[in-house]
């Protein structure tokens, strides 16, 4: 069996990743740190506001989830920042 990677195994999943997004402020996205990566302020694109049961169903939760974890994917470590 040939060995996969995450994204060979991605790609033939159909799941395309998306661009890492701007930071909001004056920080960087992503640091990292003695082969620790900190992600700083991901969320999910269009920066919904609300509470899981009240305004968002689970399916939608779930679905920023999956939207955060996937662009958070795209944070290699060959292109993070070294402290």
């Amino acid at each position: 069996m040939p060995e996969q990677t995450v994204a060979g195994r991605l790609e033939a999943l159909g799941i395309i990743l998306p661009s890492a997004s701007e930071p909001a402020a004056k920080y960087a996205n992503f640091v990292n740190v003695n082969g620790l990566l900190f992600v700083s302020g991901k969320g999910p694109t269009g920066n919904p506001k609300g509470k899981l049961g009240e305004k968002y169903t689970t399916e939608e939760g779930y679905q920023f989830a999956r939207q955060t974890g996937l662009e958070m994917r795209t944070l290699t470590l060959k292109n993070t920042i070294k402290c």
